[in-house]
């Protein structure tokens, strides 16, 4: 930039036109730009201003005092008779298990000083062999949760049940008040699915005891697939599957990685065939949205959830009815059926023969899973279904599919829209919610928030 001869020699830049004109407003701003001062007098003229000397010292040594404070020294006290397992400083560990939707993982609790501080996965346990998922690590952190309840509590609700406040009460008081509800009658329980006999067998006493009814909710339903399982084997049960001796594993709509049955154990179980040699095993998946599995595939491909049923249908058809690799083959009823999909496959615009090269060259060490939230469609039970009859087809029965069925946490009654019927019927005047959470779980239009105001009693265990 030139220079201008109403400018100082040893000025190459500006910051505007009002500088480089050397105006003389301008020129009073530039001298006090560096002269202001929380201590200059009210006038502007000079000196401090007293009132704000004296707000600065005051903070100044407010500050100071705070950041000095010594703090009180606390003592230790070692036990008069210290157990001998218990070291302070180091941690005491103990072999435990937990369960966590129908996942059953074995553990490890460091303890420090009778204080539990860290849960990992046991390396020793058959499920999981030491894998943990990100629920099981956190799980910790509900023993020092703030908001845990200490006791029991009441609401003290107005009466259209608005309001939230709760006080702690004694056991006696809330005994007492259960206890002269019960006998009104009406007595229903809402429980989750469970697992263990001796829950059930307490709830069963406690249902002929009071004459209660019970229901059941899930919050993740497999309900289709323990349907389907029925159908094809005659048991109520879940699959079991081993991904460890499967070399060549297609998933349709299944996230068995990250969200399905018992994704930590799934987990090691494939991984441990991923090794980088010419035995590491092939995943294809069929997904209508991203996930983990999904972002593992060796080969992916978009479909829609409707669509799940067409991607095994059409498996199915290329290795029986176009290659007649099965005895299936010869099955008039099973061809005719496998053929009316034949539509429906070719509007995919997927080529299946590939996929369908890959399992019949990995017979018996093949591995079909299909289903999930995502593929929870008016046909979820038939795709189960055909799932269970390819895998057969593949002659996995036995080898990658167990031959054992996984244990199923067992409803103990009816669902959530027959107890919302019995309480419009005005049939509940209790309500014991225990092990579930369905007024989170639900959508509003359910309608069980708003069946509930007119029940008289609502106790929730948990």
């Amino acid at each position: 930039m030139d220079t201008n001869a109403n400018s100082t020699p040893s000025s190459k830049y500006w910051m505007s036109l009002d500088q480089w004109r050397q105006d003389p407003e301008f020129q009073k701003l530039v001298e006090k730009e560096f002269q202001s001062s929380p201590l200059q007098s009210e006038d502007g003229k000079g000196g401090h201003a007293r009132r704000d000397f004296l707000k600065l010292m005051g903070a100044s040594i407010a500050l100071t005092t705070f950041g000095c404070v010594r703090r009180p020294a606390q003592k230790i006290i070692p036990y008069v008779k210290k157990p001998a397992d218990i070291v302070h400083g180091i941690p005491n560990y103990y072999a435990s298990s937990m369960v966590d939707g129908l996942e059953v993982l074995g553990i490890l609790v460091a303890t420090r000083d009778g204080r539990p501080i860290k849960i990992d996965g046991n390396p020793e346990h058959p499920s999981n062999l030491g894998g943990m998922s990100a629920r099981a690590h956190a799980a910790i952190l509900k023993l020092y949760d703030p908001d845990r309840f200490n006791g029991p509590k009441r609401n003290l609700q107005n009466a259209k049940r608005t309001n939230r406040e709760t006080v702690g009460v004694k056991w006696e008081t809330i005994d007492s008040a259960v206890v002269e509800q019960l006998k009104k009658g009406g007595v229903a329980v809402l429980s989750g699915p469970n697992f263990s006999p001796t829950t059930r067998e307490l709830m069963a006493d406690f249902v002929s005891g009071f004459g209660a009814k019970i229901f059941s909710h899930e919050d993740i339903s497999y309900g289709s697939l323990i349907e389907a399982q029925k159908a094809s084997f005659g048991q109520s049960a879940l699959p079991l599957y081993d991904f460890s001796k499967a070399k060549y594993v297609v998933a349709v709509n299944n996230d068995f990685l990250g969200t399905w049955l018992n994704p930590t154990a799934q987990q090691r179980q494939f991984m441990s065939a991923r090794k980088a040699n010419k035995d590491m095993n092939k995943l294809v998946v069929f997904e209508s949205v991203m996930s983990l599995t999904g972002s593992n595939a060796d080969q992916r491909f978009r479909i829609r959830p409707s669509q799940s049923l067409d991607v095994v249908m059409g498996l199915l058809h290329e290795i029986i009815v176009v290659r007649k690799q099965s005895r299936y083959a010869s099955d008039d009823a099973v061809v005719r059926v496998l053929s009316g999909f034949v539509k429906n496959v070719n509007e995919l615009g997927l080529k299946l023969s590939d996929i369908a090269d890959g399992l019949l060259k990995h017979r018996g060490q093949s591995l079909v899973v299909a289903g999930g939230l995502s593929a929870e469609t008016e046909n979820a039970k038939e795709l189960y279904v055909a799932v269970n009859f390819l895998n057969a087809v593949l002659e996995n029965e036995g080898k990658t599919v167990g031959s054992a069925s996984a244990a199923v946490a067992q409803k103990l009654g009816a669902g959530v829209s027959e107890l919302i019927a019995a309480i419009k019927n005005n049939e509940i005047k209790t309500l014991i919610v225990h092990g579930c959470n369905p007024f989170y779980s639900l959508p509003s239009g359910s309608g069980l928030h708003a069946a509930i105001a007119n029940v008289e009693m609502i106790i929730y265990t948990g």
